[in-house]
Parts: structure tokens; sequence; C-alpha cells
């Protein structure tokens, strides 16, 4: 179950934003970035009963058009919060974690600098890379990579790390 719109604080939404931003400047077709609007399907929540990312990418020519699912995602990134701390945000990562066409999830914290991804090697096995303060995070799946000024962009990590926020 997703946290109630109510529970979602506009930063989080904004570092959402600047993620899918970042990604979609850098992406090479045939991939394409979605926000939350797009449901995405895993190996056991299809239709309807889906997931919503923060921002996801996918690469298959079989997700593009106009459908509202996302079949074969490649990578995912949650922005965890207190309103999704807890059984149900760790359900969906080990959803994200058995689906096949997912090659990265990544996890970026909302109240601390700091992102955790998850790339599948060449092997297959999936291989933690934290980054920290002001890290460069990387998606080498798809061949991008973002830095921290970019994710935390506007919001009061921002400013800690970057100075205040420019209009």
């Amino acid at each position: 179950m997703e946290p109630s719109i109510d529970s979602i604080s506009l930063a989080d939404c904004a570092t959402g934003a600047w993620i899918c931003n970042a990604l979609l400047a850098r992406l090479k077709p045939p991939c394409r970035v979605c926000n939350s609007d797009t449901i995405v399907e895993t190996v056991a929540s299809k239709g309807e009963n889906g997931l919503r990312a923060d921002a996801c990418v996918s690469c298959s020519p079989e997700d593009s058009g106009r459908g509202r699912f996302m079949k074969h995602p490649h990578i995912i990134v949650e922005v965890r919060s207190p309103s999704n701390y807890g059984t149900e945000f760790e359900e969906k990562l080990f959803e994200y974690r058995d689906t096949p066409s997912i090659r990265q999830p990544a996890i970026v914290e909302s109240e601390k600098r700091f992102v955790r991804s998850y790339a599948r090697d060449a092997a297959g096995r999936r291989r933690l890379e934290e980054a920290t303060v002001a890290g460069v995070v990387r998606f080498p799946t798809a061949g991008v990579e973002m830095t921290f000024a970019e994710i935390y962009r506007r919001t009061s990590l921002a400013v800690e790390a970057e100075g205040p926020a420019s209009p």
C-alpha cells in the first residue's frame, strides 16, 4: 500500500522530480524515464496493483507509447522518507529485487545526503554502492551518473552543502 498523499512532503516530491530531470537529460534512446504517475509492474504486482516509484527507467521498446504500465523497468529510484519507512517499503524493495528486468534499484534518503543502490553485475549478482554527502550516484546499467547537487537541489539538504537555493 502506498503512503497517503497527505503524508508525502513537498521536498520528497521535488527530490523525485530532480532525479527524473537529471536522468531525462542523460539517457540515450531507447531508454526513457517516468515519474511516480507511472505504474511499475513487478513479478508480484501487475496492472493496477503495480507499484509507483519516484523515478523509473525502461530501455524496452515495449514500454514506449501511451501505456500506463511499465512492464520492463530497468532502473527504479525510491525516495525514502519518514512517511514511507517500515514493512511496506521493505516489501516493495524485495519485489524490485525479485523482478528480473530491474537491474538497479536505488534508495535516496530524504533526511540525510545518502544514496544506496544495488546494480547487477555481468554475472547477475547485486553490487552495493553507497554514496554520501557530496557523492556521485552511478547508474552503470544505463551509463548515467548524477551528483548530489542535482538530487538534493532546492531542498534543505542542498542549502547545507551548496548554499541558498537559487530561483
